[in-house]
């Protein structure tokens, strides 16, 4: 084979390989998480609040439903669920349920809201509410969120996003209050 050959292919598959990382930017995350109707994972989480001496742990499911619906179902340490749809909050303990209209709670909404615009991909709202860092490959990404807007900044000073591909693996965030939790996401088995 031509020697001049093989040097050619090798720089055109070396362009192509760093063209495509290249391409790895906010617009390549949000069109990857657009593509999903429905996601369901198992999830770990610690709370670290201030006013306690070790962190809160608990467990359970996290239901997306493409466009507008969040579900945690909270199995450990006690049964819970909460479920948002943009339009309101709804909680249930034991035999209790609770109704919240999201307008009534304006800052939570928005943050609930935000992780429905990075799970639909809604990248023009995700750029209006917050300055963006994204680093690493779509194998291996690093989002970095800071609110923009005072009813972001009410709630959160930030959140880190790690994932793979359309699969978000781990979420910190990072209160206003001075409070952070730390979630890992796995697939169900």
């Amino acid at each position: 084979m031509n020697p001049n050959y093989l040097w050619l292919s090798s720089v055109f598959f070396l362009f192509i390989s760093l063209s495509a990382h290249a391409a790895w930017d906010i617009e390549g995350l949000c069109r990857l998480m657009a593509q999903q109707d429905r996601v369901e994972v198992l999830y770990l989480e610690e709370k670290h609040l201030t006013l306690l001496d070790e962190a809160v742990k608990s467990s359970g499911k996290l239901l997306y439903i493409a466009p507008n619906q969040l579900e945690k179902r909270v199995e450990l340490p006690l049964s819970q669920i909460m479920r948002f749809n943009r339009q309101q909050l709804s909680m249930t303990e034991g035999d209790k349920s609770y109704l919240i209209d999201a307008s009534t709670m304006p800052e939570v909404s928005r943050y609930l809201e935000s992780i429905l615009n990075l799970l639909s991909g809604k990248k023009d709202v995700l750029i209006a509410d917050f300055e963006l860092e994204l680093t690493g490959t779509e194998e291996s990404w690093h989002l970095v969120m800071l609110p923009k807007n005072e009813q972001l900044k009410a709630i959160m000073r930030r959140a880190e996003i790690q994932g793979s591909a359309h699969r978000v693996q781990i979420i910190r965030l990072d209160q206003a209050d001075g409070d952070w939790s730390i979630m890992q996401l796995s697939p169900l088995k």
